[in-house]
C-alpha cells in the first residue's frame, strides 16, 4: 500500500470533512404567541409607551418580551404601565424624573404632590414624610384625591396616636383653638398631650363637640410650582 494512503472505516464517509457547514439555530419563540388578544394589547401598550415618552426626557424603548409580559398581566392603564416601565429606567433617571412612575407630567406631579402636602399640613400642622407622600400617590394611582387621602390618613392607628384630634374630624387649627379655650377655663396652659386627653374625655361624655368639629378639611387651592418655592424638590425627594 503506497505511503500516504488514507483508509476509511466502514462507518466513515470517504473524502475530507466538509468545511464551513452551516450550523442549525433554533428560532426564538414569539413572545406574543401565548398572549390572548395579542393585537389588542400590542396597540394599547405601544400607545401607552409613546405617551409616557412624551412626559419626560428619558426615551423608553421596551422590548417585545417586556411588553408581552405586561399584556399577560392585563395592563391597559397608564398608571399600571408606568409602574412597570419605570423599573427599567437607570437609577439616576428614576431619581431625576420620579413623576414617570405615576404616568404624570412634571407639572401634574408637582400639583398633585403639593395638594397632598397642603392637606396633611391642615390636619397635623406638619409636612408629611417623603414616604407618606409616595404611598399617598400610589394609593390614589397618581391622581389628586383629597377625600381618599384624608380617610386613609385618619384610619392609620399611628396617625391617630400622634394626632389625636384627627379622630374627631378636627383640623390642627381647630384643635388648637379649642385647646386654648380649655386652657383659659383651667387657668393654665394645657400641653398638646393634655389637651388631647381632655378631648378624649369630653367625647366619652358625649358633650357638645368643639367648635368646627364637623367641618370638612379640604385641600387649599394649589399655588403653581413657579410661585411656591421648593415644590419640585419636595415632590422629587418623596420617592428617591
Amino acid at each position: 500500500m503506497p505511503i500516504g494512503t488514507v483508509i476509511y472505516l466502514p462507518n466513515e464517509a470517504a473524502g475530507p470533512p466538509a468545511q464551513g457547514a452551516p450550523v442549525a439555530t433554533a428560532t426564538p419563540p414569539d413572545p406574543w404567541g401565548t398572549v390572548a388578544n395579542a393585537d389588542f394589547f400590542k396597540n394599547e401598550l405601544t400607545g401607552l409607551e409613546n405617551q409616557l415618552n412624551q412626559l419626560g426626557a428619558y426615551h423608553f424603548n421596551l422590548t417585545q418580551d417586556q411588553l408581552a409580559a405586561m399584556a399577560r398581566q392585563g395592563i391597559t392603564s397608564m398608571f399600571e404601565f408606568a409602574q412597570q416601565a419605570f423599573q427599567f429606567l437607570p437609577a439616576q433617571d428614576q431619581a431625576n424624573q420620579p413623576w414617570l412612575q405615576f404616568g404624570l407630567s412634571h407639572a401634574q406631579f408637582d400639583t398633585t404632590t403639593l395638594g397632598y402636602i397642603d392637606l396633611i399640613q391642615q390636619m397635623t400642622g406638619q409636612k408629611p414624610t417623603p414616604d407618606q407622600i409616595k404611598q399617598a400617590l400610589l394609593s390614589s394611582k397618581g391622581q389628586s384625591n383629597p377625600q381618599h387621602w384624608k380617610e386613609q390618613f385618619i384610619s392609620d392607628a399611628g396617625n391617630q396616636k400622634a394626632y389625636g384630634w384627627i379622630k374627631y374630624g378636627l383640623s390642627y387649627e381647630e384643635f388648637h383653638t379649642w385647646a386654648a379655650q380649655q386652657s383659659s377655663k383651667f387657668g393654665k396652659e394645657l400641653s398638646q398631650e393634655e389637651a388631647v386627653t381632655w378631648l378624649d374625655e369630653e367625647r366619652k361624655k358625649q358633650v357638645e363637640p368643639p367648635p368646627g368639629g364637623s367641618k370638612e378639611i379640604q385641600a387649599q387651592p394649589v399655588v403653581a410650582p413657579s410661585q411656591k418655592s421648593g415644590s419640585s424638590q419636595i415632590g422629587q425627594s418623596a420617592i428617591r
